[in-house]
């Protein structure tokens, strides 16, 4: 599995080669992570988002297209996660307002 490209193994795993999986596993992991980290700061955050990564990349294997280049895919699929936890947040963050406050 070494010797074939990431878009090669994508494409495998995307057929359900669990062995390709690991490969991309192993060759990206500490990338995935250093991404999160460096952008939310927080170790715990960082390893909560690169679980939801993985487990996003699964869902999303299907939908690869080996024809386009594999990184740029894996890392819109990272920032995908990335957003998604920021709009989480930024529902946490907010206040709910006073139903009187409402009605005057």
């Amino acid at each position: 599995m070494r010797d074939r490209s990431d878009g090669q193994l994508m494409d495998l795993y995307a057929r359900g080669n669990e062995a390709a999986f690991n490969e991309l596993f192993h060759r990206y992991e500490g990338r995935v992570y250093g991404y999160f980290l460096r952008r939310v700061r927080s170790e715990a955050r960082a390893r909560d988002l690169y679980q939801d990564f993985f487990l996003r990349l699964h869902r999303f294997r299907t939908r690869y297209d080996p024809t386009r280049p594999f990184e740029p895919w894996f890392f819109q699929v990272a920032h995908s996660v990335l957003v998604d936890e920021w709009r989480r947040q930024h529902r946490r963050d907010e206040v709910a307002l006073d139903e009187t406050l409402l009605r005057s």
